[in-house]
């Protein structure tokens, strides 16, 4: 067995030794963050969430899905849910298996209108129906 090879390392500072014991990189982009306070995971998050613009603005995708009980009934509701709204207007629903993808389109038509009557939804002109 050979034994490892170590390097000498020069300890100048508490820090120094810290990083040495605990065998982490010495980086010039870590010390722009030396001395500073933590941020709050609520500050990074609401940051990341202004940036990708989730949470404050209300979409069409945000409408139908709060109204998806409404949209397809309470039969159905348990049974399928909306997965994506594509460019063109087109709403993908995921059904549990054929049997609701077939009684989904007996009535897609009447779902079809009652999500274009929802605010921000009056672009959506079809529906795509997929089994899970």
């Amino acid at each position: 067995m050979t034994a490892k090879k170590r390097r000498k390392v020069e300890v100048e500072s508490t820090e120094d030794l810290v990083r040495v014991f605990r065998t982490l990189p010495h980086s010039p982009f870590l010390e722009q963050f030396k001395g500073r306070e933590p941020r709050s995971m609520d500050d990074i998050l609401d940051v990341a969430f202004e940036k990708m613009k989730l949470g404050k603005e209300e979409t069409a995708e945000g409408e139908i899905a709060a109204n998806w009980t409404k949209v397809v009934g309470r039969a159905f509701a348990g049974k399928c849910a909306p997965d994506r709204l594509t460019d063109d207007g087109v709403l993908m629903i995921h059904a549990s298996g054929e049997a609701v993808r077939q009684e989904l389109s007996f009535i897609k038509r009447q779902i079809l209108s009652s999500i274009q009557k929802l605010p921000r939804c009056g672009y959506v002109r079809d529906l795509s129906l997929r089994t899970t």
